[in-house]
């Protein structure tokens, strides 16, 4: 067990949350093959007021993917399977690209095939929508696609079609589903009774809890997700099965048993340039403070979850939630840094500049200095970002679906939040104009720059107008002039360069006929490359 001292300071990071009308978490601390403390903060259902307890079961979002990843190790250690095999060997409907897409593509995110998650989102549904589609229907929308992100090879780009298409290919290959494949070859022979996929939301499924979204006024929603289709997510699961789970790394007992099983599933996938990427068999590998690190979350609905292991000492921390504002994996990691600091100061092998938090002072800034600053920056990671004045205080955004957060200045030009571990300096051009952000993050740094967007008159602006439609996801969207400005629905889009402009969620290039006039355009956004709108 930890140290009582210890426990307090852990329970401290979830009192907020620790309460009989809030939402909470349920948490494992696993070392050396022990739960060295477990505990439940908050409620499980606001309605009947049930609290959590480490036998609550949640949905995991995406931490799922590792148990697909495994069923397909399993039929690939039978020889069913090979892990170079085409993928349309398995799924002869899929389109002929004319280039080979790999089970280990899928395996790794590196396959280029659209995430049907962000095609979902270009048609206006929501998560709650997505998951009420079944594999059919998610199937057949990315068959639908004619084109991948980038070639199969060349880079890595999370995809839940990755993962629902491993679940088809588990199925036609055993004759089982996903979710009687698994529960044979992995949950049974582990003794995770309480552990199962979900692919058809009529299912009862006992000690779950609700998933919740704050409603703005000190209060809830619900928000229950409704799984038809697994793969990507679907799993169910409570932190002592998990726990299970976690042991299985150490000690494998799946199929031929002993711990080459486990050492595939532990090894990142490649790219055609022989570089090593990060992402395993639905496992993050890489490092934390200098320490190896296995981990992955999930996301959905009103649920949050958080595994990441350290598997040098033998340490794991698991966290479930069913709150969506509710951060499992900072929360994690503010565990782990106390429980490493403690492992280390054991060993003798204690390096306190790794644990030191950034001390960062306050500072008082003449408020006339942050119109300087005021604008929209483009980032590769948080799309576009606008920093404006309100009340004398700096304010940043990160599109449309964050709330503004104000920035704590500690010089004239370097601010950071105060609850994320995220600071940005502003700097000037060689005009002395402030035309960019470095963002500082997790001991990471990239450049934003500021979008100069300059005005257009009206013939330009009218020649982008009209409807445009994208055979490929059924949708239809229509560009018009508002206010002397171009939009798509409410969103107003800025004029990078000739023929691209931007919104908080999309970049849109217009291709032209030889003409000169505008025929169609591609559009990128997140996990969604060149997708065709033709003008109709």
């Amino acid at each position: 067990m930890i140290k009582e001292k210890l426990a307090q300071e852990v329970d401290g990071l979830f009192k907020k949350w620790d309460k009989s009308d809030s939402p909470g978490c349920a948490l494992a601390i696993i070392k050396d093959g022990k739960i060295i403390y477990k505990k439940g903060y908050g409620m499980a259902d606001l309605e009947h007021d049930v609290p959590i307890t480490t036998k609550t079961i949640f949905s995991i979002g995406s931490i799922s993917k590792q148990f697909t990843a495994m069923c397909i190790l399993l039929l690939a250690k039978q020889n069913k399977i090979s892990l170079d095999d085409d993928i349309r060997k398995y799924l002869p409907k899929f389109p002929d690209y004319r280039k080979l897409i790999t089970i280990c593509h899928l395996i790794h995110h590196t396959s280029g095939i659209r995430d049907y998650a962000g095609l979902m989102a270009l048609k206006g549904k929501n998560t709650l929508e997505m998951t009420n589609l079944t594999k059919r229907e998610v199937l057949r929308l990315v068959f639908k696609q004619k084109e991948l992100n980038f070639t199969p090879g060349k880079e890595t780009l999370y995809s839940n079609s990755n993962y629902v298409m491993l679940a088809a290919i588990i199925e036609n290959v055993t004759g089982k589903s996903l979710r009687e494949f698994a529960e044979e070859n992995i949950f049974k022979p582990l003794g995770m009774k309480n552990t199962n996929f979900i692919d058809d939301n009529k299912y009862i499924i006992k000690n779950r809890a609700f998933g919740y979204i704050p409603d703005g006024k000190k209060g809830y929603f619900n928000a229950m997700v409704s799984h038809r289709h697994c793969g990507p997510g679907g799993v169910y699961s409570n932190v002592e099965d998990l726990f299970l789970w976690d042991q299985n790394y150490h000690d494998n007992k799946l199929g031929k048993k002993g711990q080459d099983l486990i050492k595939t599933m532990h090894t990142p996938g490649k790219l055609n340039n022989g570089e090593q990427g990060d992402y395993a068999f639905g496992l993050v590998i890489d490092k934390y403070k200098e320490q190896k690190r296995i981990w992955h979350n999930g996301g959905i609905g009103g649920y949050h979850a958080q595994y990441v292991s350290f598997p040098e000492y033998r340490l794991s921390v698991i966290l479930l939630a069913n709150l969506q504002n509710l951060n499992p994996e900072l929360l994690a990691n503010e565990i782990i840094d106390k429980l490493l600091e403690t492992i280390f100061r054991l060993n003798e092998n204690y390096e306190e500049e790794m644990f030191k938090d950034i001390e960062l002072t306050k500072v008082t800034v003449d408020p006339k200095i942050f119109q300087n600053y005021i604008g929209k920056y483009h980032s590769d990671s948080l799309g576009i970002v606008t920093i404006s004045c309100e009340n004398n205080h700096l304010m940043i955004q990160a599109s449309l679906r964050f709330p503004k957060m104000e920035f704590i200045p500690e010089s004239e030009t370097s601010f950071f939040l105060e609850f994320l571990n995220l600071r940005i300096t502003f700097e000037k051009n060689e005009k002395g104009i402030y035309s960019q952000f470095i963002l500082h993050e997790e001991g990471k740094e990239s450049i934003n720059k500021r979008i100069e967007s300059p005005k257009l008159t009206q013939k330009e602006l009218k020649e982008y107008i009209g409807i445009y439609y994208s055979e490929e996801i059924d949708q239809t969207y229509k560009l018009l002039i508002n206010n002397n400005n171009l939009y798509i629905a409410n969103f107003e889009m800025l004029f990078a360069e000739k023929d691209k402009f931007r919104t908080y969620w999309a970049t849109f290039r217009f291709k032209r006929t030889e003409n000169g006039l505008i025929e169609g355009f591609k559009l990128d956004a997140g996990r969604v490359r060149n997708l065709w709108f033709k003008r109709t």
